[in-house]
């Protein structure tokens, strides 16, 4: 898109706080004058030009980022899960759990980027939606090799897959998330919005790579074998363990705070102070 066509589209926007003209500055930002929110501003502007269609856009856009993490947020804990889920549940060759996982991805991403699609375009960067988009091919190539390389016995190829698309899940909800943030300031104050997925990312690459290992030989509960192999393994384990419960952690209070803001919209406070 050429520079004169987005001037032609931009929309002016001031400070609610001074009157600053805050047309041109990032939605994440700040008012230069008085420090104000400029998602709160916009949010205004957003809400005076038409009340009702505004109400109505916030919920849809809380529907649809506590639907985006109650389908999001199990896939990793599925995937932090998995190993001890298959044999617990003496599945074997069944393919019911792999096939939950993939169905539950897919929906996973794409939930994600709609978020994204339904958000003002004001409030809306190509930071937000591009790498949105090649997480999602990326995630869907992990669901491919899934499918591909799928053995009961857990194939490492399948289980690179079911950690791509994890982190895929991870990463479109993140940017779902704050660009929603954008909107509703309250979903930035109570820190959905500023949630940070490194930590998450991290313990997904790790318990990819141990059950590589494990996979290969190299980490199990054997005591007669060296010391890396029985620690290592309890570490993954115990990583696993973290990842679920901060998983659930995640999910309970994304829903618990999904309510509280759907009961202030009710009773009709301001989302924007």
């Amino acid at each position: 898109m050429s520079s004169n066509d987005a001037n032609s589209t931009e929309i002016a926007l001031q400070c609610v706080g001074c009157q600053y003209d805050l047309t041109g500055l990032a939605p994440d930002g700040a008012c230069p004058e008085c420090g104000m929110s400029i998602a709160n501003s916009r949010l205004v502007l957003y809400r005076a030009g038409a009340p009702a269609r505004s109400v109505r856009a916030i919920r849809t856009l809380l529907t649809m980022t506590l639907t985006s993490t109650c389908v999001g947020v199990p896939v990793m804990i599925m995937f932090a899960a998995y190993t001890h889920l298959h044999g617990m549940l003496g599945l074997g060759g069944n393919l019911t759990l792999v096939f939950l996982f993939m169905a539950c991805a897919v929906v996973g991403m794409i939930l994600p980027l709609v978020t994204i699609f339904l958000v003002p375009v004001e409030t809306r960067t190509e930071r937000m939606l591009v790498p949105s988009i090649i997480s999602l091919l990326v995630g869907l190539g992990g669901i491919a090799l899934i499918g591909t390389f799928y053995r009961p016995e857990l194939d490492p190829t399948a289980m690179i897959g079911m950690g791509l698309a994890t982190i895929a899940c991870i990463l479109n909800l993140t940017r779902a998330n704050r660009a929603v943030g954008n909107v509703i300031p309250d979903w930035t104050r109570l820190g959905p919005a500023r949630q940070k997925k490194e930590p998450l990312l991290v313990a997904v690459a790790l318990i990819m790579g141990g059950r590589f290992l494990v996979m290969k030989g190299l980490l199990s509960l054997d005591t007669t074998g060296s010391i890396f192999e029985f620690w290592g393994y309890l570490a993954l384990t115990g990583l696993e363990v973290l990842l679920v419960i901060g998983g659930c952690y995640v999910l309970g209070n994304r829903l618990w705070m999904g309510r509280k803001l759907f009961e202030s919209i009710q009773q009709g406070p301001s989302l924007s102070r």
